[in-house]
């Protein structure tokens, strides 16, 4: 009698035997181990520190390095979490300084293009599973949220007509647009910006929205297609005027 035999007997309790071997089986599983609080914490935190030590020596010493060499520019202070994004075709990258980027993220560049170009500037923070592809160019200005599962879309990829999408051709130029966001533009997460769209500065973008035209400076747009829902009046700081850099703070202003 072979073991897969055996177990199905166990599992349809035939007999005695194997009904008291199901028993067992069921009492084995039920099996647990006391919680000693003093000892269990100290493992925890135990566990959490090696992981985050080992998290810490594989981004400074393996992640970001392979990251920088296929960059043409990356300032001082980058970060990369999370490991390392995943790159499709030729993509000219340039990352300002203090810049926070999540490896879980995808950034493509079309390849009807000589040199699409992807530029992040200071201070900007780019979320998980972010998805940029890249027409000729997409700029990201200073102290950018782009939360997470965001979509920045400046290139279709495949073409409007059945016939060349069968022969696997790729979009023409003309389904390709350049994208701009402005200094302090916030991105909530799952939002869509499609090809062509500038947004404004300090403007907000809310969750789930799907930006098609421009967005006005210090405006939130809402819903799909995106449509101003609200003015901001941007704050200011200094005996100069000049306007307050602060992004939106804490865990919900990052994920959107």
């Amino acid at each position: 009698m072979g073991l897969q035999q055996l177990a199905l007997k166990i599992r349809r309790r035939e007999g005695v035997f194997y009904n008291g071997l199901y028993q067992l089986a069921v009492r084995i599983r039920h099996i647990k181990s006391p919680t000693i609080p003093p000892l269990h914490r100290f493992l925890y935190y135990e566990r959490k520190s090696r992981k985050a030590f080992g998290s810490y020596l594989k981004r400074v010493f393996y992640n970001e390095p392979l990251f920088k060499s296929i960059c043409r520019k990356v300032g001082d202070r980058f970060c990369l979490v999370n490991g390392i994004p995943w790159i499709e075709g030729h993509l000219d990258i340039y990352i300002g300084d203090k810049v926070t980027l999540n490896g879980i993220t995808t950034l493509s560049g079309a390849t009807v293009w000589e040199k699409p170009a992807l530029y992040i500037g200071d201070g900007s923070y780019i979320g998980y599973q972010v998805t940029i592809t890249v027409g000729s160019m997409i700029k990201i200005g200073r102290n950018v949220l782009v939360a997470d599962r965001v979509s920045l879309i400046g290139y279709d990829g495949h073409p409007l007509d059945p016939v060349r999408r069968a022969q696997h051709q790729s979009a023409p130029k003309e389904e390709g647009r350049p994208i701009i966001i402005e200094d302090n533009v916030w991105i909530c997460s799952n939002a869509t910006v499609l090809k062509g769209v500038t947004i404004g500065e300090g403007a907000v973008v809310a969750t789930h929205a799907v930006v098609t035209a421009d967005v006005p400076p210090n405006t939130v747009v809402a819903g799909n297609p995106a449509r101003v829902v609200k003015t901001l009046r941007p704050s200011f700081s200094g005996e100069d005027g000049e306007r307050g850099k602060a992004a939106p703070t804490g865990h919900h202003a990052e994920n959107g």
